[in-house]
Parts: C-alpha cells; sequence; structure tokens
C-alpha cells in the first residue's frame, strides 16, 4: 500500500492517461501499462480531474485537467499561466483533446521540475491575461508525488534500469532525433517502451523492448534499426561529466490521415 489515504487502483490499461473513475476527497494511483498518473478532483463529485504524471524518459511529462462530469471551462484555451505557490508562474499552451472518451485540456510545455513545484507550492493555479479560471490548493500534494515518483520507479526497476545509478546523473541521455523510427512501420497505429544502453559518446550499444508493440517484427526491427542510426546527447554525471548510462522512453506511431 502507498499511503492510507490514497486510492490504489491496479488498472490495465494501454495509456496511463486513461483514468478510472477518481473520487472527491483523494488522490488516485493509476497504475499504467507504461507509465503512472496522479489525479485528484479539484472539486465535487462532477468537477474536473487534475491529472499530473512524467511518462518514463519523456520528461518534463503531462499537465492535463480531465472532464469530471460537469464539463471543463471553455476559457482553458489558448495561451494560460501555471503558478506553483509564490513562484513565478509558467507560460504553457492550453491544447484540447479526448482520451478514453473524456474531454481532456492538456497545459504544455512544463518544466522539467514541475512536480516538485506542485509538490512544494501548496497552490496551483490557472489564469489567462491575468484572471484566475481555477485555483487549487490539494492537500498532501507532496505525499501525492513522492508515491508517484515511488510508482514509476517500480515500472523502471521491473524493465532493468538502474534507479540509484538514474537518479544521481545531473541530465539523462537525449535522443537526438526520431526521424529514422518513421521507417519502420509508417502506417502503425501503435507506441513501445524500449531500454538503450547509450556510451559516453552518445552510441547505443544495446536495445531492448520492454513494452512490446504487439508486433515481434516491429519490435525487433526497431531496435536493429535504433542501434544502427540512432544517436544521443549521453547523459551527465554530478560533475557534469559524459557517462554511459541507461536509457529509457516510450516511441509512439500514430496513423498518417494522408494515407488511404
Amino acid at each position: 500500500m502507498i499511503l492510507a489515504s490514497f486510492l490504489v487502483l491496479a488498472a490495465i490499461q494501454s495509456d496511463a492517461a486513461q483514468l478510472p473513475s477518481v473520487p472527491p476527497g483523494r488522490w488516485t494511483i493509476d497504475y499504467g501499462r507504461i507509465s503512472c498518473t496522479l489525479a485528484r478532483r479539484i472539486g465535487g463529485d462532477d468537477s474536473a480531474i487534475l491529472a499530473l504524471n512524467a511518462p518514463l524518459g519523456t520528461e518534463p511529462g503531462e499537465f492535463v485537467l480531465m472532464d469530471g462530469g460537469a464539463g471543463l471551462d471553455p476559457r482553458l484555451a489558448g495561451r494560460l499561466e501555471i503558478g506553483f505557490g509564490s513562484g513565478a508562474p509558467v507560460a504553457v499552451q492550453a491544447t484540447a483533446d479526448r482520451r478514453n472518451g473524456r474531454a481532456i485540456v492538456k497545459l504544455s510545455p512544463v518544466p522539467d521540475d514541475f512536480l516538485a513545484r506542485a509538490a512544494a507550492g501548496g497552490r496551483i493555479a490557472v489564469t489567462r491575461n491575468g484572471e484566475e479560471l481555477f485555483a487549487f490548493a490539494p492537500p498532501d500534494a507532496r505525499a501525492g508525488i513522492d508515491a508517484l515518483t515511488r510508482c514509476n520507479e517500480d515500472l523502471l526497476r521491473d524493465w532493468g534500469i538502474d534507479v540509484p545509478a538514474r537518479r544521481a546523473l545531473s541530465r539523462v541521455a537525449r535522443l537526438r532525433a526520431t526521424y529514422w523510427a518513421s521507417a519502420i512501420m509508417p502506417r502503425a497505429n501503435t507506441y513501445l517502451v524500449y531500454v538503450a544502453q547509450v556510451s559516453a559518446r552518445g552510441v547505443p550499444t544495446d536495445c531492448r523492448v520492454v513494452v512490446s508493440s504487439r508486433n515481434r517484427g516491429m519490435d525487433l526491427a526497431f531496435c536493429n534499426v535504433m542501434r544502427s542510426t540512432a544517436r544521443y546527447e549521453p547523459a551527465l554525471d554530478g560533475a557534469g561529466r559524459p557517462v554511459a548510462s541507461q536509457y529509457v522512453t516510450r516511441i509512439r506511431w500514430v496513423i498518417d490521415p494522408g494515407f488511404d
């Protein structure tokens, strides 16, 4: 059990952002297939749902508002600002979408440390042109973010990632480009999660698919092309020196509407 005050759901889903029912008055941790999501209603039974996650290897993650039954404020559009406590607000773009039949608004890009800000700030506010659209002071925010971190690190361990070594890096490795991935399966609508061993020069020396695309041929082709083509900015240790490291991320393919 993560925390006594949490509702912990062991949901098996294709996307961690597809949340199950979120009751009012408590945090929900969703154990998704590829990452974990922390969610809480900002009010009562039908209020909007605030969902926070940091998909593994694709930081800084997501700040999402989901329709909880009463609809979403139509002013959640265009350029907005997110304030975390007393710190300077962060400029974001609101993008409307749908996930698992729910209307959502994704606010991005959020800074790399937005989860730490949410944990420390005590109050989260979203504004537009100086007008406050909503403000929320979630109780036990730090405990919630800590639980989300533990959930994601459990996934990393399951995939063979050395979590303490990853934590010790001042910067994880970064993939320079993904153009090479589009040639593998251009008409697919799927995703996979892979782990690469990346040298201090940014060259991949190993590849393992840890969450399958459900197409073995595609998994094998992906790792073969990745090893021969992909290049990375290497990870940096605490002193800022390039070091060999493990890299983990999700690659998603979406059907191009231009194809017949």
